[in-house]
């Protein structure tokens, strides 16, 4: 590995390279391009919303390292995070330090970590500092102040002073950066802008000669100063004055009138000669070039710079994630390497901290990660009984607590429901206490008539149960999904009463489950498809995310693209169910080919033959 970080000592000033000429002319157009300043600056944004901890790596090396907390018992893992606590004050200074590192390694690809004692207070000040802050003069090193610009030399036995760079590819000990490779098309896009300018404030490229007719005479000059020297020749006097008013004057009449002239009486018609060029047109597409080769090279995606107007929320969130994942993390790893090897782990073996090569410190970049819209899936693992309250209000943008319904407000709720599905609250009270739901004793449904009878479509108050006693548990009461309870209506048909039959066996939640992780896998499906097919399907396609595969045909597409991670819910709620995740791989991918909408009585058919029921429900199945 080339190192990219050293520790400067009195014995290693040659460690401190002087600035070369590139790097000069990278500040010179992070000055000049407000574009290269902005991508320098979102990549310093980016670096100081993430957190730094120490940790310790996993046994396999997988994964990021698990931090160190004040709940560890050993005493050595609090001593390991007193350093990073003291570098530039602990996490409230980390995201400047961050932000001053992303930057410097942008533009110039080197920096300088410096941490010294202060002359006044005696306390350790850290600073990050440049190649021009930062230099080496007969042998004595010295740094200049961000508050004071004053030049404070450094006793390098006593500071702690950290190069960082990013190593060539070529040359390791040389610092290297995107902007290196960059600095011609920058200096293209400087000179289109030059050029620009110079046609906005030139009076003749603007604005061009009339000529008149008669022998070709030029206006003599008016309110010269006297004094002034002007050539002789009345033409080329008129020419200078006209073409140096509008410069100093940009409201003088001459800025919008062309000037005039007279020619022969016999000469042509009168004329206008422009002094415009065929490359005035080529200027917008000259520097709509530059900037995208610029956008291409820099270490950042290039729609970040160029725009994402044609980009959807999930492709924004995909640009995101390999922003995060392809240069922001890189950069941070870079830091991080140098932070443990150059400072880390010396300060610890200096406290005697034993095993300090054990510990590493590293970054949290979660904050950064955009994730699309997951209320939707939220909202239905909540249903199946999978997902809390609190997950679903913070998968929507609430908060678990703030905006938590009180009682009262879930009271209201279950009596509103109540009483649209005409259910009596005595006949439910047992089994709300039981959920630990309290309805008060005024609650009373609508009833079929003045005595409080029973309503025709309210169940039956009894079914030869008992209410609980207290203190007693009740029985809950007989679903759908119990297999005792299941009976076959006399109007159902055969092929229904086999669904219902499936259903039954197996219990209506491991059904829904299944039904969900299809209908999620049609509706990635089915975005891809929109996502993919371009705009001549987009506005013309009104149907649910899960019914688009039966309007696009999916078969001009490649269906291991289009399938996936598109199972990743199933996998996570059914992960010891191999054979159900088979079953339904295949029974998407009958769909897809046929183009046809999901079908519940195909989908038990499917797990049936595929042996994932039990086979007591073999046959009726079958017959579904």
């Amino acid at each position: 590995m080339i190192a990219s970080a050293v520790v400067v000592q009195q014995s290693q000033l040659r460690a401190i390279p002087e600035q070369r000429d590139w790097q000069t002319q990278a500040w010179d157009f992070y000055d000049r391009l407000n574009l290269l300043r902005f991508a320098a600056h979102w990549l310093s944004n980016a670096l100081s919303r993430c957190r730094l901890y120490v940790g310790v790596p996993t046994d396999d090396g997988a994964g990021a390292p698990a931090p160190v907390t004040d709940e560890d018992d050993s005493p050595g893992e609090t001593a390991a995070r007193v350093p990073l606590d003291e570098l530039f004050g602990g996490p409230a200074g980390h995201p400047e330090m961050l932000s001053r590192l992303a930057t410097h390694l942008t533009i110039p690809g080197e920096s300088y970590l410096v941490g010294m004692d202060d002359a006044q207070t005696g306390k350790r000040r850290w600073l990050v500092a440049s190649g021009d802050e930062f230099f080496s003069r007969n042998k004595q090193v010295r740094v200049r102040l961000p508050d004071t610009n004053e030049q404070v030399p450094i006793d390098l036995n006593t500071a702690t002073v950290l190069r960082i760079w990013r190593p060539h590819a070529r040359r390791g000990w040389e610092a290297d950066s995107p902007v290196r490779a960059l600095l011609g098309d920058l200096q293209e896009l400087a000179d289109l802008r030059s050029y620009v300018k110079a046609i906005l404030e030139s009076r003749m490229a603007g604005r061009g000669i009339l000529f008149l007719s008669e022998s070709t005479i030029m206006p003599s000059p008016t309110n010269q100063p006297a004094g002034t020297p002007l050539p002789h020749d009345p033409a080329t006097a008129a020419m200078i004055e006209a073409m140096i008013t509008p410069i100093t004057n940009r409201d003088s009449a001459s800025a919008v009138v062309p000037l005039l002239a007279r020619q022969p009486d016999k000469a042509k018609d009168p004329f206008f000669m422009d002094f415009s060029t065929k490359l005035d047109e080529q200027i917008r597409p000259l520097r709509e070039d530059a900037i995208r080769r610029i956008a291409a090279g820099l270490d950042m995606p290039a729609e970040v710079l160029l725009g994402m107007s044609e980009a959807n929320h999930w492709t924004a969130w995909q640009v995101e994630e390999s922003a995060v994942k392809l240069h922001i993390e890189p950069l941070l790893g870079l830091i991080c390497d140098a932070l443990t090897e150059r400072y880390l782990r010396p300060a610890l073996e200096a406290m005697g901290v034993a095993e300090a090569h054990q510990y590493v410190i590293w970054y949290d970049a979660s904050e950064l990660v955009l994730r699309p819209n997951r209320a939707p899936e939220a909202q239905n693992l909540y249903t199946m009984g999978l997902l809390t309250g609190d997950s679903v209000r913070r998968a929507a943008g609430f908060t678990a607590e703030e905006d938590q319904p009180s009682d009262e407000e879930q009271q209201r709720y279950l009596l509103t429901q109540l009483a649209l599905k005409g259910v009596k609250a005595a006949d439910v009270r047992p089994y709300l206490e039981w959920l630990g739901i309290e309805l008060p004793e005024s609650a009373t449904p609508p009833s079929g008539d003045s005595s409080g009878g029973d309503s025709p479509s309210s169940p039956e108050p009894d079914r030869g149960q008992s209410p609980p006693g207290e203190g007693e548990r009740p029985e809950p009461p007989a679903t759908p999904g119990d297999p005792d309870s299941a009976e076959r209506p006399d109007d159902a048909s055969p092929g229904e009463a086999a669904t219902t039959a499936s259903v039954t066996t197996v219990g209506r939640w491991p059904v829904a489950a299944v039904e969900m992780g299809v209908l999620r896998a049609l509706e990635m499906v089915g975005k891809r498809l929109l996502n993919w097919g371009g705009r001549a399907w987009r506005g013309r396609i009104h149907c649910e995310p899960w019914e688009i595969h039966t309007r696009i045909p999916p078969q001009d597409f490649d269906a291991e693209r289009l399938l996936d991670g598109a199972y990743a819910s199933l996998e996570q709620v059914l992960d010891d169910q191999p054979c159900i995740q088979r079953a339904v791989d295949g029974y998407v991918r009958r769909l897809l080919a046929e183009q046809k909408h999901h079908d519940r009585a195909l989908l038990l058919h499917v797990l049936s033959s595929a042996g994932c029921f039990d086979a007591d429900t073999q046959g009726e199945t079958d017959a579904a």
